[in-house]
């Protein structure tokens, strides 16, 4: 190592120096170096920034051609990492250069430079060399409550003192070898990013303050045999138990299944109340505390067997004028509940909708009649009359007084918007 800052010596803060002889009228020497990191001296005086050139990084150009024999040195610094520990506020590290022109005999320089800047650094955080020839601290000189410099022999007249103060406090971090690894055995912040090509393992709690990115087939695992694994596989995500257990959900009040914008639900289980299954945002199908509750239609395609069936009937008032009922809301029982005074047309709507070809449904109308019968002289789909095929072969021509007529309507869809329909009349009194 050619040289070092503090007092354990890290590759990141080291300096590098070079000696070179000139040859008569030379002005270029070969210099490894980063710009903007390099002191040059000319037989043992520290050049000013005018009187050299050094903008490449691997040659030092002088303004003035050198003489034969003249010893050109260079101290070139590395750049290095600053850490950023909890009890210092970050920010960046200057050099600062300060020049003197000793007087003979002169053991102490401080105040204004050659330059006309004062002095001034923190203990500790200075680089002293006296005609290109760096000191040590304690043997050669004594810095002085961040002012002075006090050499330990008196310098001759016209020697060059300099003096490089870095301007800020800096720490080498507790350092884990990029190679092998290493433990830290405190806890360590980051406030940008980090990047891992390999695994790696917290002894205690990790807090995250942003996002968390896994790439496409990377997995969140959880478990000593990476039980419950969380990743996307570039089409679809995935939450899946991979061990011998069950994958449990728990909720405080509700569990929520919603699209991918949060604004429609699919599914809601509740805490003591219902699990409630939706279509489009709207509940179709809930639990209640005697069974379900089913909004719209029930589609069967095989046997089912039930206990108990309960079916709403519609109670209609009217006694007069067209029956107008639409297949998918209205309940399949009509009971006109009051004495028909007239006989009447039944219309039963959105069948087209309601049915797929090779489907039926029955609706029945119950007529209540006084002592003058009425019956339903006229039927009609979605308004377009149809004639029903009628138990025993002939239309109703009348009701029966003080009865309940029952008519029912077998309507099959045979195609778009075409029916074949079977129709009964049955007496109750």
């Amino acid at each position: 190592m050619s040289g070092y800052i503090g007092a354990i010596p890290v590759p990141e803060a080291t300096q590098k120096r070079s000696s070179h002889t000139a040859t008569s009228g030379q002005t270029t020497f070969a210099v490894d170096y980063t710009v903007g990191f390099i002191d040059v001296f000319l037989n043992g005086i520290k050049l000013a920034n005018q009187d050299f050139t050094a903008t490449n990084g691997n040659s030092v150009t002088l303004a003035v051609a050198a003489s034969a024999n003249d010893i050109l040195d260079t101290i070139s610094y590395t750049t290095f990492n600053v850490a950023d520990p909890s009890h210092v506020s970050a920010g960046a590290v200057n050099l600062l250069e300060y020049e003197y022109t000793a007087t003979a005999g002169q053991t102490t320089f401080t105040g204004a430079d050659n330059n006309s800047a004062t002095l001034s650094y923190s203990v500790g955080n200075i680089i002293v060399s006296l005609n290109g020839i760096t000191l040590d601290n304690g043997s050669d000189f004594t810095p002085v409550g961040g002012t002075s410099i006090v050499l330990a022999s008196g310098a001759a007249a016209g020697d060059h003192l300099a003096i490089i103060a870095f301007t800020r406090n800096f720490y080498v971090a507790d350092v884990v070898s990029a190679t092998t690894g290493g433990t830290f055995g405190g806890s360590v912040s980051v406030t940008g990013q980090v990047n891992a090509t390999t695994g790696g393992t917290f002894g205690g709690g990790l807090t995250v303050a942003g996002n968390v990115s896994l790439p496409d087939n990377y997995k969140a695992l959880f478990g000593a045999g990476s039980d419950l694994q969380i990743y996307h596989n570039g089409s679809a995500s995935y939450i899946s138990e991979q061990g011998t257990g069950n994958l449990v959900l728990g909720a405080a009040d509700s569990i929520i299944f919603q699209n991918a914008a949060h604004d429609e639900n699919m599914l809601v289980a509740s805490q003591n109340g219902a699990v409630s299954l939706y279509y489009d945002n709207a509940v179709k199908l809930a639990t209640t505390a005697t069974g379900i509750s089913v909004t719209g239609g029930i589609t069967v395609d095989s046997t089912s067997s039930f206990e108990e069936i309960k079916e709403k009937v519609s109670v209609d008032s009217s006694t007069t004028g067209t029956i107008t009922h639409a297949l998918a809301t209205g309940p399949a029982i009509v009971f006109c509940n009051v004495d028909q005074t007239a006989n009447r047309t039944v219309n039963l709507t959105g069948a087209n909708t309601f049915l797929d070809t090779g489907q039926s449904t029955t609706v029945v109308i119950l007529f209540k009649q006084g002592s003058t019968a009425y019956y339903p002289n006229a039927f009609q789909i979605d308004g377009a009359a149809v004639t029903p095929e009628w138990q025993g072969g002939s239309a109703p021509t009348d009701g029966n007084a003080n009865s309940i007529d029952s008519y029912s309507y077998t309507i099959i869809k045979t195609a778009s918007s075409t029916y074949t329909v079977l129709a009964s009349k049955t007496q109750f009194a």
